[in-house]
């Protein structure tokens, strides 16, 4: 498996890398995107292209409802985060609200972390 490698601190990243786009913690557009998908408890999905391209969408309206554009450094995130997320759970089922969702935050927060300023190699397996 591809991880990345976090020079912030922690095995997820910092949630306050994103402050320089007007979020001041992650964990609130986390909020943003289980408020937008409004998945009841318990609701499984087969973990793939769709719902992941669902997930980082919701990630992007999140973002646009702080007034700016998707960041480039917020963009690669989301997509290594798709990518790693989708070879975590392997076409796997997943809870959305207790599975997929942390897991996604996870790897968004950290590439995030690792693009926002780093001058180190982020990928690494």
């Amino acid at each position: 498996m591809v991880t990345y490698s976090n020079f912030t601190g922690g095995a997820h990243g910092d949630p306050r890398t994103f402050a320089d786009h007007g979020v001041a913690d992650a964990r609130l557009l986390y909020r943003a995107v289980e408020r937008g998908l409004d998945a009841p408890a318990g609701t499984t999905v087969r973990v793939g292209a769709l719902p992941l391209g669902i997930v980082a969408a919701a990630y992007r309206e999140a973002f646009r409802s702080v007034g700016e554009a998707v960041p480039d450094d917020v963009e690669a995130a989301l997509g290594d985060a798709v990518a790693c997320t989708a070879e975590e759970f392997d076409g796997r089922s997943a809870r959305v609200g207790e599975e997929l969702l942390p897991a996604f935050y996870g790897h968004f927060v950290g590439f995030h972390a690792a693009y926002h300023g780093a001058s180190q190699p982020v990928v690494v397996s």
